[in-house]
């Protein structure tokens, strides 16, 4: 007998008695079976499971709001859309706007500062010439900072997890509540840093369509960096799930100062212009 609650995302129960998931529900969530049973408890193999049920559900969720305002300015900018991404990652697990530059053959700089995700992201975008790609990270300053992130190549954990990177180690912590060690499987690295005014001039940017910020606690620090007399972008768009909620307040009240409009879906929020 299992009884399952979920609430907010929290695991509340997990009871079980003689449950073992079929061999089909791993094959369904990218379980990699043949490696986990041997080595992690059932009682872990079916937090992790219900961990990426939780999440497959939420992926059917799309943002619709986001696909139509990109729309919308793209339909006055027809072939001239221009973006920056910050915290690529590999330009394929859960990007919003991965057709998007696929489809319309956008022209932007996508900023990774981990190799071996830069690495896939350059092989992923292979063959669109409009492309830039940046192996750092951006900072308030030209340094070099301690990187927090999970270890790749771990698939029996949930796909997110390869998203997870910040200059932020309590960050990471707070996804406890879906994989109880996940401090066993976290690494530190020194990265390269610049700032955001740094890159725009290294490569020549004086307009932006669209900023994606994905950085997990860092996103209000560099939208602090865009100076807003001199480059406006149409849309931002902002993880806020992870920026504490003073900052987050004074980041939403810089935006409206400055003439945005609001619009969030789950931890993300979107700026656009009105």
């Amino acid at each position: 007998m299992l009884f399952i609650a979920v609430v907010k995302k929290r695991i509340i129960c997990v009871k079980s008695t003689n449950f073992t998931p079929p061999i089909e529900f791993y094959d369904s969530l990218n379980f990699s079976y043949p490696i986990m049973k041997p080595t992690l408890r059932k009682t872990f193999l079916i937090r992790l499971y219900l961990v990426k049920l939780f999440d497959a559900v939420c992926r059917l969720i799309k943002w619709r709001k986001l696909d139509k305002t990109i729309e919308y300015y793209m339909a006055n900018e027809p072939g001239n859309f221009f973006f920056v991404q910050i915290g690529a990652n590999d330009g394929v697990i859960y990007d919003p706007i991965h057709s998007f530059v696929g489809q319309y053959r956008w022209q932007g700089v996508l900023v990774e500062p981990i190799r071996c995700y830069f690495d896939q992201l350059k092989q992923n975008y292979a063959g669109n010439s409009g492309l830039i790609f940046e192996n750092s990270a951006i900072s308030d300053k030209q340094e070099v900072r301690e990187f927090y992130r999970v270890k790749e190549g771990l698939d029996f954990l949930p796909m997110w997890c390869n998203g997870l990177g910040t200059f932020h180690l309590d960050v990471l912590l707070t996804h406890k509540w879906a994989i109880p060690n996940i401090a066993d499987y976290l690494v530190k690295e020194q990265v390269d840093c610049i700032t955001l005014n740094t890159l725009l001039k290294k490569h020549s940017i004086n307009r932006i369509d669209l900023l994606l910020i994905d950085t997990e606690g860092h996103d209000y620090a560099i939208i602090r960096q865009i100076e807003f007399d001199r480059i406006r972008p149409k849309i931002i768009v902002y993880e806020h799930q992870y920026i504490d909620k003073t900052d987050r307040r004074k980041c939403e009240a810089m935006l409206k100062d400055k003439g945005y409009r609001l619009a969030k879906h789950m931890g993300n929020t979107m700026a656009y212009s009105n």
